[in-house]
């Protein structure tokens, strides 16, 4: 399993393209028949037009991507990227030479997530081991999601990324309100802090040591994922038990070579983790994670500021921790 990757920029542009198709609001009708139509076999509907909504449609294909009350502020793909742009050049003080270097979306392009980076802006861990902080622009035509900006860290190597501190970022609009990017929080001095807590945090993972034999199910612990129970005509259990088993299977395997990469020690852990939750479009092992993809970006974070603190305390067992025994 390579765990060295290069940004694959031109794919992730390529994917970016995809959930730039033009979408407008439409108004929606009803069809009805007549009676005395039915009656005389003459079924020509009726259209009534419907006032209080309007249907977000997809022009590329014409699909119906969802149904909207008539106050709903329609924010394309395009125009949240360009915010997400503006939003990063005000935290970072840097211009707007930006790079997409994944998208997270949909089969029907309902909604999507784009991760933003400026090559210029990187964090050193260690002298070896750079971190490109970027904004996760997230936006929905279905109402999935509000449109939000986050910021998160990638790690250079093996570009595993994680939503780290939420509260650095203090933007997300629902689409029926106005937007005002001078609400973004770009207090310098807080950002300043995020990134100083995040390298912190990095170099106390690796005062911590935990056996191999326990990553995955610190890892179940931390992603909250249950090892599958066979129910009575339960048709699912056979899907879910052989993505646990690929689950297992990928852990174990990048357990092995970011071990061999860190030394058996927290930060180990933490790139297996952010290894399978920034590339499950090449593993597909956690069950739902289309559904809510940054709740797992999330985690890890949660994570590490939970784990060091606990970890501090001299009563402290990561047996008792995992719950294994």
């Amino acid at each position: 399993m390579n765990i060295n990757r290069e940004i694959d920029y031109e794919s992730a542009n390529a994917k970016l393209q995809d959930v730039l198709f033009k979408v407008e609001k439409e108004p929606v009708y009803v069809e009805l028949i007549p009676i005395e139509s039915t009656l005389f076999n003459h079924s020509t509907p009726e259209k009534i037009l419907i006032n209080e909504y309007n249907a977000i449609v997809n022009k590329s294909n014409n699909d119906i991507l969802s149904v909207v009350s008539r106050n709903y502020n329609l924010i394309t793909n395009q125009k949240a990227l360009e915010l997400g742009k503006e939003a990063f050049t005000k935290l970072f003080n840097v211009n707007a030479d930006m790079k997409v270097y994944k998208v997270i979306t949909s089969s029907r392009k309902t909604f999507c997530h784009i991760d933003l980076i400026h090559e210029n802006v990187n964090l050193k861990v260690w002298e070896q081991d750079a971190w490109f902080p970027f904004i996760r622009v997230t936006n929905s035509y279905n109402r999935t999601y509000a449109l939000a900006f986050e910021l998160g860290f990638v790690r250079k190597l093996c570009l595993n990324g994680v939503i780290f501190n939420k509260k650095t970022i203090k933007v997300k609009y629902s689409h029926t309100g106005n937007i005002d990017l001078f609400q973004i929080n770009a207090d310098i001095s807080q950002l300043e802090s995020a990134k100083a807590d995040f390298i912190n945090h990095m170099l106390n993972l690796k005062r911590f040591y935990i056996n191999e034999s326990l990553y995955f199910p610190l890892l179940c612990k931390v992603l909250d994922i249950k090892k599958p129970i066979k129910n009575e005509n339960d048709f699912s259990y056979e899907p879910r038990q052989k993505m646990y088993n690929d689950l297992n299977a990928q852990t174990i395997s990048l357990t092995s070579e970011y071990i061999k990469q860190e030394g058996s020690n927290a930060y180990a852990f933490f790139n297996v983790i952010t290894d399978l939750v920034s590339h499950q479009d090449e593993y597909k092992s956690i069950a739902g994670f289309n559904l809510n993809p940054t709740k797992y970006f999330l985690k890890p974070a949660i994570w590490v500021e939970e784990f060091v603190e606990k970890a501090e305390k001299r009563d402290f067992k990561i047996e008792e921790y995992i719950n294994v025994l």
